[in-house]
């Protein structure tokens, strides 16, 4: 395996700027516990980019995954802590419709994959009539290490819902279902990809929680997949008073499926009626404690022994910058000059083989005052969010 060196579990955060609302720093962060004081690392992104905004495709190995969110063009590979990245070629499949994405890691051959999957027109379509224009979705796949070029693997089985409800677990990709209306966002299923074999395959939810009766009510469009403590889980946002997290407690067995936790909503957490707070699983952490994305705003921790928030403030930041998207990142030293070794040997189309460096900004606190690069640390004090 890649693996040079393995940490405890961090987060890659991405930070929305008071000023202009787009969202462009990213940081490394390492919470061991909702009470540590751990130092925010800024990755400073220098490789040429069109978009101020990421997405935050997938962390695998120490390896970050990150695309430009139009039309997911290009698509970058980095290690934040060595400062390495690459670049993948453009696929030649063009779509005016969101993407849905993957990353992953078959250990089968020891190559880094990356999904993507797509809407396409269907020319000549013989079941449309009077002009309808139909589509289907489509897959491609890179092997970062291969022949180079991007890889038609067909039709996906199922509509897919957007980047954010991905879940990785065990070489598996996870997303939630749509509707077969185009944007139309109604959870029937999970769809899964399987890394290593490129299979498609679905697993059902919770059977008595989200029967076909209510598949069509607003309820798909509060929840989110995630993985806390090597378990599916699914994330109830549905209700105004309580978020609901399911866990797959045996994989694959739709039985298994458990209501672990009910988190009360804190009131100053309360919204209007017709608006509801929506929480991200991010990670468990090793006592016990979840945190969470709060309204694409904060990193929240919940105790469910004392059944308490906490909000984890980030100082060093201008005043009002939010995270706006999270995930976990385990840093390694993986360099990218050996995962893509003998990139597009066989490929008859022209490849950059080149493993580009990026400045990983790593100083001390003293040098971080002259500077006008951003930076933070966990604030040493939490701030509790009052339950009344």
């Amino acid at each position: 395996m890649h693996l040079s060196r393995a940490s405890s579990p961090s987060l890659i955060l991405q930070t929305k700027t008071p000023k202009d609302g787009l969202p462009y720093d990213l940081y490394l962060a390492e919470p061991t516990t909702c009470h540590s004081n751990d130092a925010v690392t800024t990755i400073s992104t220098k490789f040429n980019r069109s978009n101020l905004e990421f997405d935050l495709v997938g962390s695998i190995n120490g390896l970050l995954c990150l695309s430009e969110p139009l039309y997911f063009d290009p698509v970058y590979i980095c290690n934040p802590i060595i400062g390495e990245y690459m670049t993948l070629p453009k696929s030649e499949i063009e779509t005016g419709f969101d993407i849905v994405s993957g990353f992953g890691f078959d250990q089968s051959t020891d190559r880094y994959k990356v999904i993507i999957m797509l809407y396409v027109t269907v020319k000549d379509d013989p079941t449309t009539t009077n002009g309808t224009v139909s589509f289907r979705m489509e897959g491609e796949i890179y092997t970062v290490g291969g022949s180079g070029e991007w890889r038609r693997i067909g039709e996906v089985p199922y509509p897919l819902r957007a980047r954010e409800s991905e879940a990785y677990l065990n070489g598996v990709l996870h997303w939630l279902m749509t509707d077969q209306d185009i944007g139309i966002e109604i959870c029937e299923f999970i769809g899964s990809f399987d890394v290593a074999s490129e299979e498609f395959r679905s697993l059902p939810p919770p059977q008595t929680q989200f029967s076909s009766e209510s598949r069509t009510s607003l309820r798909r469009l509060n929840l989110d997949l995630g993985v806390l403590g090597d378990e599916l889980c699914i994330f109830d946002n549905y209700f105004s008073d309580r978020t609901e997290i399911w866990m797959m407690k045996d994989y694959g067995v739709q039985s298994s499926w458990t209501k672990q936790y009910v988190i009360k909503r804190p009131r100053s957490l309360e919204v209007q009626q017709d608006t509801r707070v929506y929480f991200k699983p991010l990670k468990l952490t090793h006592n016990g404690e979840i945190l969470m994305l709060y309204d694409s705003v904060a990193i929240v921790c919940y105790n469910p022994v004392g059944k308490n928030f906490y909000h984890l403030g980030l100082f060093g930041l201008a005043v009002g910058t939010n995270v706006c998207k999270a995930i976990v990142h385990v840093g390694s030293l993986v360099s990218l000059r050996n995962v893509a070794a003998n990139e597009g040997e066989n490929s008859n189309t022209a490849v950059d083989k080149s493993v580009k460096r990026v400045d990983v900004v790593d100083e001390s606190a003293e040098s971080r005052k002259n500077s006008d690069i951003p930076y933070g640390t966990w604030d040493t004090i939490l701030y509790p969010i009052p339950t009344q």
